[in-house]
């Protein structure tokens, strides 16, 4: 009994691999549009310590991990920064008495 539970177990893990060989996917090619144009544009908002404008240019943690992967590439960083719309705190629930 064991020796069947064992390679039905072993079966389910290999499908489950064999499913998930296709994930990643890039259906719009962007990696290859960062190789053939040298940029990567990231969108950023600040938030330190992970991530704080310089100028035209970021530092911090996030900064850097996108810096090394475009220097990875071959490719230049071009920040595109957005503000982050803070929202209200919510509130509790209106008493429905």
């Amino acid at each position: 009994m064991r020796h069947a539970y064992a390679i039905t177990s072993l079966l389910i893990i290999l499908f489950i691999n064999l499913a998930a060989c296709s994930i990643p996917q890039d259906p719009q090619q962007t990696l290859k549009q960062v190789q053939s144009h040298r940029i990567i544009r990231v969108g950023a908002t600040e938030a330190p310590p992970w991530i704080s404008r310089e100028g035209n240019e970021a530092v911090g943690i996030e900064a850097q991990l996108v810096q090394e992967f475009a220097d990875s590439l071959g490719a230049a960083v071009q920040w595109e920064y957005r503000r982050f719309r803070r929202q209200p705190p919510r509130t509790s629930e209106p008493n429905h008495a």
